[in-house]
């Protein structure tokens, strides 16, 4: 993973240095190079994904999608398991749903599963590694077609993100250092490659 540069359009400045200390701590990042760390945290199918998005719009909403499903996982960890509040569905409906639920696994692979803190790591590494590859696209050629479509993608999913997380932190408020600051780290994240997209937007508008 390329290191971060002032002045980098999608990248949090500062706070990185005590968090990937904490990931290194928890054990999670180990020796491996970046494109290594962040397919240890994707299944088979997501990573066939990945390869066959190539271009930065497509590979965006790959990413989003990945990270997506961490956030429904960590949202799922620990709830209490409660009698339905809604009517019982038709058979019909069912089926439908159980359709839905096997084309989903067959293209992304089974739900993410883990603690809240390796959901969140992996959400986090994936997250990274999105804004890595936007970076690296913008520095190459800030023109690229593909880009507008990447960031209106990514101002609508991080928008969404921000609003999960923002539900997530009071579960967290008491949790220990580590979740913590992983924690705060996916909303750095988040919260930047909100405002790069914004930022990226707003420049391509006023063209």
């Amino acid at each position: 993973m390329k290191n971060r540069v002032q002045g980098s359009e999608f990248r949090v400045q500062g706070s990185g240095l005590l968090v990937w200390a904490v990931l290194l701590l928890v054990g999670w990042l180990g020796t491996g190079t970046a494109a290594g760390q962040r397919q240890d945290a994707l299944n088979e199918q997501e990573v066939e994904r990945v390869r066959e998005a190539q271009e930065i719009d497509l590979r965006t909403q790959v990413f989003l999608k990945i990270a997506d499903r961490r956030l429904t996982a960590i949202e799922q960890v620990g709830q209490p398991q409660t009698e339905p509040t809604t009517p019982p569905v038709s058979a019909k409906e069912a089926e439908k749903e159980r359709k839905k639920k096997s084309k989903e696994e067959e293209q992304w692979g089974p739900p993410p599963t883990g603690t809240r803190l390796q959901l969140l790591i992996q959400y986090v590494r994936v997250l990274d590694e999105l804004e890595d590859k936007l970076d690296d696209v913008f520095e190459r050629n800030p023109a690229e077609p593909r880009l507008l479509k990447a960031c209106e993608n990514l101002k609508t999913g991080t928008e969404a993100n921000l609003t999960r997380l923002k539900k997530l932190q009071p579960s967290f408020e008491n949790k220990p250092l580590d979740e913590k600051r992983i924690f705060e780290r996916a909303v750095d994240l988040t919260t930047n490659a909100h405002d790069g997209a914004v930022a990226f937007l707003s420049k391509r508008e006023k063209k």
